[in-house]
């Protein structure tokens, strides 16, 4: 094991996804002036409801200084920043999985939001660790990019409920369940939630940190469901139904990376919100064409609003500082985000809809959970 530990770079880097300026989040290969072609009085729209509304995305890896300067420089407010994650380390954008069966997740995940919070007290990197929701207006007035400090996987809690006062003292304000990997969460057929994970749900729901249940099963899906009590997101997801088609009259729950319509409208019924995921073509799939664009990403979009309505939809774009991977083109970068925008408008999309899926939607989940723990 001692050979295991020191193969991992040295506290305090044994966080995921450091990576320098030249490994970017997102895709490498991204065309960065690729823009949806719109009328002049359509483009002005679309610029004008983008710079009016308060963006915010879901999922995102991006923990960098230059990470952030591209956030204000394309114009985003806000992110869910999961500064670490169940089973793997991303080092100068190389995936590493070789994290020790021993790991101490509580100083790995402690030391990973206080870099965060070193980073913010340098105001050259102009980023507001997000506590509350006045915070979110507060880092757009200032011209800075509000973190809302999570984990994606439930190991830094160390299977002890205690610990999550612990991190959401210092910051942690939204927790993703499961990842890929065994956690204390799981049964030990990772099919369904146990007495832990359960009860970890309602303490979340009592301290008032967001829940998001990506990555789970079908079964633990229908658990998470009836047990909260507040409104939970899905922060990076698609829609089975324009992936493959989902078998007629299926009222069981899908798992939450390729959502049936029976998962879709339950979390429509919880009031929470599906962030729709980015990277193809495990998400989303090219329909229009030989590669899947943003406007393949945008049907997902129209799906769920057409099923649910717009109120239950955000963007989940899950940049991370990996090479190989794909995201849609046209919004494989977060310099690319207007485009979003551009094909909601040439949709004739209504401005109102749009605002809330940039960042409303959210703000209203944030509001109904971060109220509760106060």
């Amino acid at each position: 094991m001692k050979a295991l530990r020191s193969s991992l770079p040295p506290p305090p880097k044994d966080y995921n996804f450091v990576h320098p300026a030249s490994v970017p989040c997102g895709d490498t290969e991204a065309d960065l002036s690729y823009k949806v072609p719109l009328s002049p009085p359509q483009e002005e729209r679309a610029m004008r409801v983008y710079r009016e509304s308060l963006v915010i995305l879901g999922h995102s890896h991006s923990v960098e200084p230059w990470d952030f300067e591209e956030m204000r420089e394309s114009g985003i407010h806000a992110v869910i920043l999961k500064v670490d994650v169940d089973g793997i380390n991303i080092v100068n954008g190389t995936r590493r999985t070789d994290v020790p069966a021993d790991e101490d997740w509580f100083p790995r995940g402690t030391r990973a939001m206080q870099r965060i919070h070193e980073l913010a007290m340098q105001p050259s990197n102009g980023i507001l660790i997000v506590r509350r929701v006045d915070d979110l207006a507060r880092a757009k007035r200032e011209g800075k990019v509000g973190i809302i400090v999570g984990f994606e996987g439930a190991r830094p809690l160390c299977g002890k409920l205690e610990n999550v006062k612990h991190y959401y003292d210092l910051g942690m304000r939204e927790l993703q369940l499961w990842w890929a990997v065994p956690n204390e969460t799981k049964t030990a057929d990772q099919q369904q939630l146990n007495p832990f994970g359960l009860d970890l749900i309602r303490e979340l729901n009592r301290l008032g940190v967001v829940i998001d249940l990506s990555h789970i099963t079908g079964k633990a899906f229908a658990q998470a469901i009836a047990t909260t009590r507040l409104p939970v997101i899905i922060s990076h997801c698609a829609v089975n139904e324009l992936y493959e088609k989902t078998a007629p009259g299926d009222e069981s729950y899908s798992g939450t990376d390729l959502l049936n319509d029976a998962t879709i409208r339950a979390m429509a019924n919880n009031g929470g919100l599906i962030c729709v995921h980015f990277v193809t073509p495990d998400y989303i799939k090219g329909r229009h064409g030989p590669k899947a664009t943003v406007e393949d990403l945008v049907d997902h979009i129209a799906y769920i609003r057409g099923l649910v309505g717009i109120d239950h939809i955000g963007l989940g774009p899950d940049f991370f500082s990996e090479p190989g991977w794909r995201w849609v083109e046209g919004a494989g970068r977060m310099r690319l985000l207007p485009n979003v925008v551009r094909e909601m408008v040439r949709r004739d999309f209504a401005d109102e809809e749009i605002r809330k899926v940039l960042g409303k939607n959210l703000i209203r989940v944030f509001e109904a959970n971060w109220e509760q723990g106060r």
